[in-house]
């Protein structure tokens, strides 16, 4: 694991640094380095926020997405032609959400945030990196996402809500998906019925099954996006307001 040296040097972050990604950012693009840690620096988590129920793009990954803009990192999507004899045998479409280009001689770098998205988003951003770094549209990929230590603290902020909130737990039971996950349980205390029906509102937001680095790191072990040089940025605790 690369900890804090000369890269970012930025607390409350985890970086996985694989096939010289760290060394190609400073020696070739140093804006980028420059860029991403504004960025983070000056990047906090709201309890509030991870909290809110329902689908879309969280306040989180938006806030985000507006900061990379606002330097130069746009939404790109990438169409590869094939052509055999003249004509076109394949043709793929690869979109990726951040995209910044620093010098005419260079490919770019690419970001992708993955906030709480299902784990397989993971095999679709490191695919993309592989057959962009391969046709030298990037030289690096740059993936966000929530860390070891942020995702096991969430649990721990969903039940003192639920605790000290007991209209929430009775609006978690009226969802479907949640009353079927504690059905036929009896429980002691409300106390103890808040604490079970924050679990299950817990997993099905930020489950085993949703982008977190552990996931993260299974793709990598594997081989996923090789040979494409990877930064792996995981968002810890210490980003979280309370």
């Amino acid at each position: 694991m690369f900890k804090q040296s000369n890269f970012f040097e930025l607390p409350g972050y985890t970086f996985e640094i694989r096939r010289h990604a760290l060394a190609i950012l400073q020696q070739d693009y140093p804006e980028a380095c420059s860029d991403l840690k504004g960025v983070l620096e000056g990047f906090y988590i709201e309890e509030d926020e991870v909290l809110v129920g329902g689908g879309g793009e969280s306040t989180i990954t938006q806030r985000l997405r507006r900061a990379l803009a606002k330097l130069g990192w746009k939404k790109r999507k990438i169409q590869i032609e094939e052509k055999i004899e003249g004509r076109i045998h394949t043709s793929d479409t690869h979109e990726m959400d951040h995209l910044r280009t620093f010098r005419e001689d260079l490919p770019g770098v690419a970001i992708e945030i993955e906030w709480n998205n299902k784990d397989p988003f993971y095999d679709r951003d490191l695919e993309n990196f592989r057959r962009l770094h391969e046709i030298a549209v990037i030289s690096v990929g740059v993936i966000i996402t929530r860390g070891e230590s942020l995702q096991e603290k969430l649990l721990d902020v969903f039940r003192e809500h639920f605790v000290q909130t007991p209209a929430r737990v009775q609006e978690e039971l009226e969802k479907k998906n949640i009353r079927k996950k504690i059905e036929g349980r009896d429980f002691s205390s409300a106390e103890e019925k808040a604490l079970t029906v924050a679990k299950a509102a817990y997993d099905s937001k930020y489950g085993k099954a949703t982008t977190h680095m552990d996931k993260l790191m299974d793709r990598i072990d594997r081989n996923v996006g090789s040979p494409c040089p990877l930064v792996l940025i995981g968002i810890e605790e210490e980003r979280l307001k309370r």
